[in-house]
């Protein structure tokens, strides 16, 4: 149980991660010019995968940073649910990169999760998580859409 319990939190953390790197490192350059001036080469050229900033060596510094991060609580209030946040940090992960990748250069991702993400590309104020939209939803930044199927235009 409380393998679970550490998993269901890992993804909202993941999913919390995600969001406020994107919305505030990447779309907010005086926050982090670094992360923004890459961001903005994805937004001009969003298909070409060199440009794809959250990358496996992104995420991999996020996840031990916040391995580290977790373990301290977990083991001081004999918790045991670190497994399972490490567990959800890295499906989220692998998830994420693929699905980014697969929205961009046209393979199948799940209709809802591609327009979300491609919503952004058109409205960059708007969608900042790429697939799982719950602090888009959350913190009023989800902007809405129709899904009427696979639109092969828009996969840029």
């Amino acid at each position: 149980m409380r393998f679970l319990v550490g998993f269901f939190a890992g993804l909202v953390w993941s999913n919390w991660i995600e969001y406020a790197y994107h919305r505030w490192a990447m779309h907010w350059p005086s926050l982090y010019q670094p992360a923004a001036m890459r961001h903005s080469l994805h937004h001009a050229a969003p298909s070409d995968p060199q440009h794809i900033t959250m990358t496996f060596g992104f995420w991999t510094a996020i996840f031990v940073t916040n391995v580290l991060v977790f373990a301290v609580p977990d083991h001081l209030l004999h918790l045991r649910m670190l497994a399972g946040v490490a567990a959800a940090f890295l499906t989220y992960i692998v998830v994420g990169v693929e699905v980014h990748l697969r929205t961009h250069d046209g393979r199948w991702v799940p209709g809802p999760c591609r327009a979300h993400h491609l919503s952004h590309h058109r409205r960059p104020q708007k969608n900042f998580n790429i697939f799982l939209p719950l602090f888009d939803w959350l913190l009023g930044s989800k902007n809405g859409f129709r899904f009427t199927g696979v639109d092969k235009s828009a996969h840029s």
